[in-house]
C-alpha cells in the first residue's frame, strides 16, 4: 500500500460538489469510503437501503445534502429478498448454506429468517440526474443486477466501488469475473482492490490466528473509466475524480498521472500544486 499522505486535495484545488449514490447504504462503524468527502462538506449523497431498521438509522442522519430511499435496487425484474440472521448477509440471492458450512461461522451468519417477493427498482429510474460522480455498492451478490439497471448512469459515472466475490456464497451469485466483464464492456478499467476478506475452512485448528486464513472470499474493487476516456473529461469532472481518488483512497500516484495529463492539455496549476504537496509529504514520511 502507498504511504498515506496527510493532506486533502480539497486544500489545494477548488472542486465542485461531488454527487454520490450509495446502494446498500446500511451504516457501518467505519463509515463509507466517501466519508472524507462528507466531512469536508462537498458530498451530495443519495442512499438506498432495503432493511427498515438500517433505513431508520440513515433517515436520522439525513439533511439537505444526504437523502435516503428505502428500496431494493436491481435490474427492474422480480426477485426474492432473503433476510438473514445477520443483516449484512441479506441478499436477493439465497445463501448456499451447504457450501458455507465449509467455512468457520459463515453459515451461522447467513441463515435465512424470511424471504419476500419483491420487484427490484432500476437506478436509472430512481436517479433523475444526468451525471453521478461516485457509485458505491454493497448488496451481497446483487451488484451486477444494479449495474444492469443503470446503463445511463454508468455511462457518466467517474468512479465505482463495488463488492466482488471470488467464491459463490449465494446460489447463482455472479462473481468477480462477471462484474469485471460487465465493467470493461461499459468502458471501465480496474484500478485496485480494497481490504480483501479471507476466512478459514473447517476444521479450524486450535490457536489459529485471526488473520491467518488463506481462502480469499470477497473484496471491494475500484473502477474508473479507461485512461483514454479520463483524458477527455472536462476539467471540473477530472478534478472531482482526483479529489475522490486522493481523499478517499490515497491513490496519489494515479492522481499525479491524471493531473500531469491535464497539464499537457493546458491546465498546469493543479499538477504544480499537487506535485509540490506530494513531494513535501513524502519528504516528511
Amino acid at each position: 500500500m502507498p504511504p498515506k499522505l496527510p493532506f486533502s486535495f480539497l486544500d489545494l484545488v477548488d472542486v465542485e460538489p461531488i454527487s454520490i449514490v450509495d446502494v446498500g447504504a446500511a451504516p457501518e462503524k467505519c463509515g463509507p469510503y466517501y466519508q472524507p468527502l462528507v466531512d469536508r462538506g462537498v458530498a451530495h449523497v443519495t442512499g438506498f437501503e432495503p432493511d427498515p431498521r438500517a433505513f431508520a438509522k440513515l433517515q436520522a442522519t439525513a439533511n439537505e445534502h444526504m437523502r435516503y430511499v428505502q428500496a431494493v435496487v436491481g435490474d427492474g425484474t422480480p426477485g426474492t429478498f432473503y433476510k438473514t440472521t445477520f443483516r449484512y448477509t441479506s441478499s436477493l440471492y439465497e445463501p448456499d448454506l451447504e457450501f458455507l458450512d465449509r467455512f468457520a461461522n459463515l453459515s451461522l451468519l447467513s441463515q435465512p429468517m424470511t424471504q419476500n417477493a419483491t420487484l427490484t427498482q432500476r437506478l436509472d429510474d430512481l436517479i433523475a440526474a444526468s451525471e453521478v460522480d461516485f457509485l458505491q455498492m454493497d448488496v451481497q451478490g446483487g451488484e451486477l443486477r444494479v449495474l444492469k439497471g443503470a446503463p445511463r448512469l454508468l455511462s457518466k459515472v467517474l468512479l465505482v466501488v463495488t463488492e466482488v466475490a471470488f467464491v459463490a456464497m449465494y446460489k447463482k451469485q455472479p462473481l468477480f469475473a462477471d462484474i469485471d466483464t460487465h465493467m470493461r464492456s461499459a468502458g471501465f478499467s480496474l484500478h485496485r482492490f480494497l481490504e480483501p476478506f479471507s476466512n478459514y475452512l473447517n476444521p479450524v485448528p486450535e490457536g489459529a490466528p485471526p488473520d491467518g486464513a488463506s481462502q480469499l472470499l470477497f473484496t471491494n474493487a475500484i473502477y474508473i473509466p479507461s485512461l483514454d476516456a479520463v483524458d477527455r473529461l472536462p476539467v471540473p469532472r477530472l478534478l472531482k475524480l482526483v479529489a475522490i481518488l486522493h481523499d478517499c483512497f490515497n491513490s496519489w500516484d494515479l492522481c499525479l498521472h491524471l493531473l500531469d495529463r491535464l497539464a499537457a492539455r493546458g491546465t498546469p496549476e493543479p499538477y504544480e500544486r499537487y506535485a509540490s504537496a506530494v513531494k513535501a509529504a513524502l519528504g516528511r514520511a
